[in-house]
């Protein structure tokens, strides 16, 4: 008897939870996906000395009103680089 009824609660159970399954995949309430997105990258490169002067956030400005978003700024001693992704 009470063999029958654990079997009968486990089978409502199964049952319920498809159910719910099914309804939530009808929806689309799936999880959001994390597939591989499309990332642009931008080197701008300029003279070293323009790198310590004002003449680079012009640059800035114009990238980031754009949507880039400066990832990393480095220089040796002829130039410096700046890498934006967008």
């Amino acid at each position: 008897m009470k063999r029958d009824l654990l079997t009968r609660v486990l089978l409502v159970v199964a049952v319920v939870l498809l159910a719910l399954n099914l309804i939530m995949t009808i929806m689309g309430t799936s999880s959001p996906s994390y597939a591989a997105k499309t990332t642009q990258y931008n080197i701008i490169t300029k003279s070293a000395p323009d790198m310590y002067s004002s003449d680079i956030q012009p640059v800035l400005d114009k990238y980031s009103s754009e949507g880039w978003e400066l990832v990393s700024a480095f220089a040796n001693e002829e130039r410096c680089y700046l890498i934006f992704k967008k």
